[in-house]
């Protein structure tokens, strides 16, 4: 990681966020790729969600 991106990793203060989003439009290489969930996932995922939720309602 750059030297400059150092004081962003270790404290997150306000008013971070535009600085990171400049440095992302000049560098986009320095934002990690993304992997969405596959369908399969997602309803599973859902399925375990629900699950949570009527636990904790009585």
């Amino acid at each position: 990681m750059p030297a400059s991106c150092e004081p962003f990793t270790t404290t997150l203060v306000k008013g971070t966020a535009p600085i990171l989003a400049r440095l992302a439009r000049l560098d986009p290489s320095l934002l990690s790729p993304i992997h969405h969930r596959s369908p399969q996932a997602q309803a599973d995922l859902s399925v375990l969600r629900s699950r949570d939720r009527s636990r904790i309602i009585p």
